[in-house]
């Protein structure tokens, strides 16, 4: 008597793209996540940060934030790789090619559009289909179907999650900076792993990455991009005043979010700060908003909707 062939586990996945990936590659996919080895690196990363964090209060040469932050950024630029050459993908990878080929990002004096900030926007924020799936998120989902350590899927949830936001410095000690979400009216102390410490009332566009455990972290969170920082029009000068943009981004933002309760507003701010109107929309303002830079930070000026505000405006494209 023959043994009867067990069915395969069912599907769970979030979004179309993702379930058709699963179906079709399910024996690669397992092979290709079996081979990171990410179920016991994730426990065991996990375990090491909090044992530092509570030996040593976070104090290390690779911050212990950071370092969870670069483990997940190679898992995911792993997958990333493999999935990009899959026909079921093609749409997200046709964007990313036409995005680096439009926007060079490469980082100042080539492209305004540095590595840290476009890595996190091809991998986290472009997206394709009616799900808005991205890498991270079809990523995510073959983690989860192949039961990765929770630690890990956690850490890769956290990362997905992140998103550019607009930000007022309130000042620093040492190496810690206070930023208050224009929007939201959030606070957060963070660390810059650029080593751009700022100057109190500066406007910052950033991406934050906060503690990804239910456990106790480390109270503050890391910015994962060199500094966007926005300087009223017309200044070129790094070493100049940066006061006057909160107001100009605030007058923005009345302008473009939706009427309707707080909470409303700040899920539109939220959307549109991770994947604006069109996919490229903040790469082009960053292209047109570029002044100068230094090793640790951008500078940009102007907002998105006032064309005439921008430094290089006069190469917008539609």
């Amino acid at each position: 008597m023959s043994k009867q062939k067990k069915p395969s586990p069912k599907i769970q996945a979030k979004g179309p793209l993702a379930r058709k990936v699963l179906s079709k590659y399910r024996g690669l996919m397992r092979e290709k996540v079996a081979d990171l080895g990410a179920w016991r690196e994730g426990r065991r990363l996990a375990d090491e940060v909090k044992a530092t964090l509570a030996a040593k209060g976070g104090q290390e040469d690779l911050d212990p934030l950071h370092g969870l932050f670069v483990f997940a950024q190679h898992h995911l630029s792993v997958m990333v790789e493999m999935l990009a050459m899959l026909p079921e993908l093609r749409k997200l990878t046709d964007a990313l090619a036409a995005a680096e080929e439009e926007y060079l990002p490469s980082g100042p004096p080539m492209s305004p559009l540095t590595h840290s900030y476009f890595l996190c926007w091809s991998t986290l924020d472009l997206t394709a289909g009616p799900k808005q799936e991205s890498f991270a998120t079809v990523a995510l989902d073959l983690y989860r179907q192949f039961g990765m350590e929770p630690e890990f899927l956690q850490l890769i949830s956290a990362v997905e999650g992140t998103r550019m936001g607009l930000y007022v410095h309130e000042g620093s000690r040492g190496e810690r900076i206070q930023l208050r979400e224009l929007v939201t009216g959030l606070r957060h102390e963070v660390i810059c792993p650029a080593g751009y410490t700022g100057h109190k009332d500066e406007v910052w566009l950033v991406r934050l990455l906060h503690w990804p455990f239910a456990s106790p972290g480390p109270g503050y969170s890391v910015v994962l991009n060199t500094p966007y920082v926005i300087v009223p029009i017309g200044t070129k000068d790094p070493a100049a005043p940066k006061l006057g943009a909160a107001a100009d981004w605030m007058g923005y933002f009345s302008r473009t979010l939706p009427r309707g309760s707080r909470e409303e507003q700040e899920a539109a701010y939220v959307n549109l700060m991770k994947y604006g109107p069109s996919k490229n929309y903040w790469n082009e303002y960053i292209f047109l908003a570029y002044v100068n830079y230094q090793q640790d930070m951008v500078l940009l000026s102007g907002i998105p909707d006032r064309r005439e505000s921008l430094p290089v405006g006069d190469l917008a494209r539609n």
